[in-house]
């Protein structure tokens, strides 16, 4: 297909540029300590984070839609606009409201990407005939924006140190590139577009194929959400975890740093160890190596709990392609992005509901014991999930 096929190879790229640009997360390590600065308790943060998550559940299914009718690339750029527009928000506001706000704009960017951008790559390949390396890809996609989180925590820490305003505008530039970039790609084709007048009736298919119809698709998606929300919600307990295991504040963004590596690096790889190891123990082994990091979390508090936390970070980083690419072998193209939407809004929704409940028990009954009631949740929540993969025959 000559130049088409040189234009599509571009995506790629351009992929992986936009997911390094867009992760240039600078506030990251930071955020917690702004919040505080302008007179948020930790309660009110948790509930932040609940809303957010709300925003992103409500909007998941309409952005992935979007994506669908409308293109991927329209929706990244969309995406692109929101992020930059919510980093802005934030870089001026000053209570809780103000947060609010922003944080509701950075979740329709976030929700315009979230499952847009795997869709993308994954269609993309679809047209170069390259869908096996879907893995391959999309790991390094993760990888690459999880590295420049990673670089981006040990500069925010500098930067935080002079403003934490700073460290939050500094985002913008990096957005804004991002978003031009993949306004230069080529819009992958479909082999069905789905722009219909009853776009409501056409979506309320595609989430009864994936959540009835299909037991398959059902329980990757409940899978995926059990194994994520565990590590999403302790992200905003590892900045005062680390504290009580006895870390300075400036070593803080490097921890950060670390994880993140870990994160990128189990993303990147992801289709090296599930090829070895096979589905079935992929599948398996997650929810226990979160119960056990929780654990050991919770029973051993000293610098060197670091490495448990990295366990976490591992699942996390290690769980998205090796699930999405499952889901994808079985999700025609033209629902992907709203099934890969509604893979995701079963971790927020989740998040929502237990963040208030565990900020609330950080504060009655410490962060240690919340760590173990967590460990018990995962434990239990691992066991019921093999007897029903198993029993749908996922594994």
């Amino acid at each position: 297909m000559g130049a088409n096929r040189e234009a599509f190879t571009s995506n790629i790229w351009k992929a992986y540029a936009s997911s390094f640009l867009v992760n240039f997360i600078f506030f990251l390590p930071i955020i917690v300590l702004f919040w505080q600065a302008n007179g948020l308790s930790f309660t009110q943060i948790m509930v932040l984070q609940a809303i957010f998550s709300i925003a992103v559940f409500v909007l998941e299914l309409p952005t992935g839609f979007f994506a669908d009718v409308f293109g991927r690339k329209t929706a990244l750029v969309f995406s692109g606009v929101g992020l930059s527009i919510g980093a802005l928000v934030y870089s001026i506001g000053s209570n809780f409201y103000h947060f609010l706000i922003a944080e509701i704009i950075w979740a329709v960017g976030f929700s315009l990407m979230s499952g847009t951008d795997s869709a993308f790559v994954y269609d993309t390949l679809s047209t170069l005939k390259r869908e096996k390396t879907y893995k391959r890809v999309m790991g390094t996609v993760l990888f690459l924006g999880s590295f420049a989180t990673a670089m981006a925590s040990i500069i925010g820490g500098i930067l935080g140190a002079v403003s934490f305003r700073l460290a939050i505008a500094a985002f913008i530039p990096f957005a804004v590139i991002a978003t031009l970039l993949i306004a230069t790609a080529r819009e992958p084709p479909r082999k069905k577009l789905i722009y219909e007048k009853g776009y409501a009736k056409t979506l309320l298919k595609i989430v009864r194929f994936a959540l009835i119809k299909n037991s398959e698709v059902r329980w990757l998606i409940i899978y995926f959400t059990i194994v994520n929300v565990v590590g999403h919600v302790t992200f905003w307990l590892y900045q005062p975890y680390f504290i009580q295991a006895g870390l300075k504040v400036e070593h803080v963004g490097i921890a950060f740093a670390i994880l993140l590596t870990v994160t990128a690096l189990s993303s990147k790889f992801a289709y090296l160890i599930e090829n070895f190891i096979g589905k079935r123990l992929s599948l398996l082994a997650l929810p226990f190596l979160s119960a056990a990091a929780l654990l050991l979390m919770a029973l051993f508090v000293n610098p060197f709990s670091i490495v448990f936390v990295a366990i976490l970070s591992f699942v996390f980083g290690f769980s998205r392609p090796v699930v999405e690419d499952y889901i994808n072998h079985i999700v025609w193209a033209d629902k992907r992005a709203t099934v890969m939407s509604l893979n995701n809004m079963g971790k927020r929704a989740a998040f929502a509901i237990i963040a208030p409940v565990v900020g609330l028990s950080v504060d009655k009954y410490g962060m240690n014991n919340s760590f173990l009631g967590l460990a018990l949740i995962s434990l239990i929540a691992g066991l019921i999930l093999i007897v029903f993969l198993k029993k749908n025959e996922v594994v």
